[in-house]
């Protein structure tokens, strides 16, 4: 299957100015509702990036599903804390999400409120057009 994806070169600054302002982040990516990568951060190598893009996906399904099952409405945020790092997950505009993995150091109130704070300044930006089967086959971005 070919995919055509158009990343998001334009949100990288604000993944970079993220990742700025708490020292802690490691890197922030914006991916769509199906998982694939829209845009990251400057430090981030794109294998990585694509790896936690496919992660923070189905984490985020995950949660969505509990949701529906235990009818609790939209989820918002979800976060798993690990030994050295935690991930954090973001609802980010139509079909998109925001992740950011951060050390064990973090805030993560601060860090919650400074995804959410980008979520609500830029979320009309941070947008995923779903895919649409081509003519050939393939699926593509519905630009």
């Amino acid at each position: 299957m070919t995919e055509q994806v158009q990343t998001g070169r334009q949100l990288d600054w604000l993944l970079d100015g993220l990742v700025d302002r708490i020292p802690e982040i490691r890197c922030a990516i914006v991916l769509s509702g199906d998982g694939l990568l829209i845009g990251k951060s400057k430090d981030m190598l794109r294998d990585d990036a694509e790896h936690l893009s496919a992660v923070a996906s189905g984490v985020h399904s995950l949660a969505r599903g509990a949701a529906r099952h235990f009818h609790s409405g939209r989820v918002q945020q979800t976060v798993i804390q690990m030994d050295k790092a935690f991930l954090f997950v973001t609802a980010a505009g139509k079909g998109a999400r925001l992740a950011a993995l951060a050390s064990e150091e973090v805030d993560v109130g601060m860090m919650a409120y400074e995804m959410g704070t980008l979520v609500k300044q830029v979320g009309q930006y941070l947008t995923a057009a779903p895919r649409v089967q081509s003519p050939a086959g393939g699926s593509v971005r519905n630009a």
